[in-house]
């Protein structure tokens, strides 16, 4: 998608997954009511008191690109990611590929997830059932969401999770860790 001519539209997710989650829709109204079509959002969009139901839920992860690839380092890590995902651990200021030595079984639907993002140049939603026998959920749903502080470059990632509720079927990342 070239940035000067896309529209909202352009930044919908894959074929209904926006949908698997209201969460997943109210963060993506809110990016994207925040910038003016065709670029991203960036950090200096995101007012933290906007995005209080879903806070714990979600991560700041910066993107730095390199020659052969690139690397992603949580710069800010919700505390129901905390406690889900790396066991209580802060891995706050961690690079991803540190945490995968911890977690290897995720690796490749974490780095689809952003991948998808980044040739996308909008959010990617994966959706996982039982992605582990020791996950605590039938379900699991990932929104990645390029920032660019420029409207254009990304530099960062603002990652909303969400888990699939057996009660009523649908995601949420309003749950007690």
């Amino acid at each position: 998608m070239g940035h000067e001519t896309a529209t909202r539209d352009d930044y919908l997710p894959e074929a209904d997954a926006l949908e698997q989650s209201t969460d997943f829709r109210f963060l993506y109204d809110y990016l994207v009511d925040q910038v003016t079509p065709g670029c991203l959002p960036g950090r200096q969009h995101i007012e933290p008191a906007d995005l209080t139901k879903v806070l714990t839920a979600i991560n700041l992860v910066d993107y730095s690109p390199e020659e052969d690839g690139f690397r992603l380092r949580y710069r800010l890590v919700g505390s129901l990611q905390t406690h889900f995902f790396s066991n209580d651990k802060n891995v706050t200021g961690q690079y991803l590929d540190e945490f995968w030595e911890l977690n290897p079984h995720l690796k490749p639907m974490i780095l689809d997830d952003y991948l998808r993002a980044i040739r996308r140049r909008g959010p990617s939603i994966g959706i996982y059932e039982r992605p582990n026998e020791d996950f605590p959920f039938l379900g699991y749903a990932r929104m990645v969401f390029p920032l660019a502080g420029d409207g254009r470059e990304i530099d960062m990632f603002i990652v909303l999770h969400a888990y699939r509720d057996p009660r009523t079927n649908e995601f949420s990342s309003r749950i007690s860790a």
